[in-house]
């Protein structure tokens, strides 16, 4: 999975530039913001905005996935309202209930953002506001105002653009499931309590959800996100020296 955690690192790295300079072109717009591609005259024009409001909600939302391993589901439906209502401590980590995904009926999902993923999301909500004809609640849209879908074929595309490839010399092609299943694994070896709270987090199935009972309270799910990046961090230290 290192490859991933590779493609992650630079979308951090890239993405405050990115919505730099949407803030900055935004920034000079007293009224809504186009920010679609459009033909005029038989010639493509807002093309570079267009880009760069695809690069950045396609990279953010990538973000949140990777980093709780949530199912697509739980950002493509994330809604505006969810976003402001949910909690913030003190270190700036921030939760949020999502009502519409995949286990929506039974409970919803709990997304937690650190601080610095949570600082992209407050940027990037502050651009959506200004957006011109947007035509969803979502949170996240397209350049076309619409709800975003297909987020890992174009995160396939902007990863076979790069070239990013495994050790084996292989394509990287990343699913939510596969992510899902390959946190769950490596988590069995931290213990029953670290397992139950990884389980917990990643609502894996409906007989987990009942073996693994998830409070409703921010605290809980801080707790469950950091048994997530418990396990990570140790996958990541063994794949560091592998690597050495």
């Amino acid at each position: 999975m290192s490859a991933i955690y590779g493609l992650v690192a630079k979308m951090r790295a890239v993405l405050s530039e990115k919505l730099g300079a949407l803030e900055e072109h935004f920034s000079k717009c007293s009224a809504k913001v186009d920010v679609a591609a459009r033909v005029v005259d038989g010639r493509k024009t807002n093309v570079k905005i267009s880009k760069l409001w695809r690069q950045v909600t396609t990279s953010l939302c990538a973000i949140i996935i990777f980093d709780g391993k949530h199912r697509v589901g739980v950002v493509q439906h994330l809604m505006v309202a969810e976003y402001l209502a949910a909690q913030r401590n003190e270190e700036g980590t921030f939760v949020i209930w999502v009502a519409k995904h995949k286990l929506g009926d039974k409970r919803p999902a709990i997304v937690v953002l650190d601080a610095a993923t949570a600082e992209f999301v407050d940027r990037y909500y502050l651009l959506r506001r200004k957006v011109d004809n947007v035509a969803v609640d979502n949170f996240f849209v397209t350049n076309t105002g619409h709800e975003v879908n297909k987020i890992f074929d174009l995160l396939t595309t902007a990863i076979r653009e790069k070239d990013f490839r495994y050790p084996d010399g292989d394509l990287v092609k990343v699913s939510g499931g596969w992510l899902r299943n390959q946190l769950e694994t490596s988590a069995v070896d931290h213990g029953p309590a670290v397992a139950g709270q990884v389980a917990a987090a990643l609502q894996h199935t409906e007989d987990t959800a009942r073996r693994h009972y998830q409070m409703g309270s921010s605290t809980t799910a801080i707790r469950q996100h950091q048994a997530v990046v418990a396990v990570e961090q140790l996958k990541l230290m063994d794949e560091f020296i592998c690597a050495e």
